[in-house]
This record gives C-alpha cells, structure tokens and sequence, in this order.
C-alpha cells in the first residue's frame, strides 16, 4: 500500500473558492501538469491518465463538502486508490494520496507517485494564485 500526504499548503483562496476549485475535473488538466503524466483526460465527474511506466489511474469524484473533495478509483481497476484534498483545523490543504498496491507496485511506483504529489501541490499553489489575481 502506498500512503502519501503533502504538508499542510496555505494558499490565497477562500476555502468555498478553493473546494470549487477542486470539484470541477477541469482543473486537474493544470494540476497534473508534469512530465511523467501521459493521456490525461478528463470526464464530467473525473479523469484518467498514464503515470509513466508505473499505471493508469482513473478517478471519479465520490464526495464533496465545504472542507474535502474526495475522488476514488472507478471500479474496474486493477487496485483501489484514493486522491483527497482536505482542509485542516487552520484550513490549510492537505492532499493525501493512497492506493492498495503489492508490495511489489509499491517498490516500483512510490518515488513516482511522491513526485507527482509534488508536482500536483506545486500547480495547485500556481493555479490558486492565478485565480484569486482574478477575483
């Protein structure tokens, strides 16, 4: 199983815009800008892609509130992750990623995914700058 969680991220978005923000798959077309991404595509309540010589992740959104947005794995899938995106008690973002992998997968896809976490974090901080400049 792998289990990541960023450090609590302070960004310049009220939590309401910051949890719309999040909701809309449209998003993560900037979130998950980063080189080991291939073939991302994006549905109406989620969105695909090939994380480079590692798997295909397809998720769905399966919850929302004021303070989470919580996206899992569509059924189907070789194993089961989870992407969330969770506000704290000083309502700083923490973004948790986890999947329910051997091993084996774990060996071979950790560094990947803590990479992409990272990248993910780094656009999310760019993307919500760009729009509170908007508002």
């Amino acid at each position: 199983m792998i289990s990541l969680e960023s450090a609590p991220i302070q960004l310049p978005l009220s939590k309401e815009a910051l949890m719309e923000l999040l909701k809309q798959p449209d998003s993560f077309r900037q979130l998950l800008k980063h080189k080991s991404v291939r073939h991302l595509e994006i549905y109406q309540n989620g969105f695909s892609f090939i994380l480079k010589r590692a798997s295909t992740f397809h998720f769905v959104i399966k919850r929302h509130s004021e303070s989470e947005v919580y996206f899992e794995s569509r059924s189907g899938m070789p194993f089961h992750s989870v992407l969330r995106f969770s506000l704290n008690e000083a309502e700083d973002l923490v973004v948790d990623f986890e999947t329910d992998t051997t091993p084996f997968m774990d060996f071979m896809m950790e560094k990947k995914v803590d990479r992409l976490l990272t990248a993910l974090v780094q656009n999310l901080t760019e993307l919500s700058q760009e729009v509170s400049k908007r508002v």
